[in-house]
């Protein structure tokens, strides 16, 4: 399980969440984060640059499920 922080280069916003990284290395945006992202910038991120810090989740930390 890893942590992850991705946001927009330049901008001031972020989001963070867990995620798990597949066989040949990538890691899924979840759309809700790729919304707020998004919702920060006027328009698409098509094109946009995106800093991603991936860390090591601590140990027992699970991601929170809203039911």
């Amino acid at each position: 399980m890893l942590r992850v922080k991705v946001g927009i280069a330049g901008s001031f916003v972020d989001e963070r969440f867990l995620a798990r990284m597949t066989k040949d290395g990538r890691l899924t945006i979840p759309k809700l984060t790729l919304k707020l992202l998004q919702a920060g910038e006027e328009g698409s991120l098509e094109g946009s640059v995106l800093e991603v810090t991936v860390e090591p989740a601590d140990e027992g930390e699970k991601p929170e499920l809203n039911s």
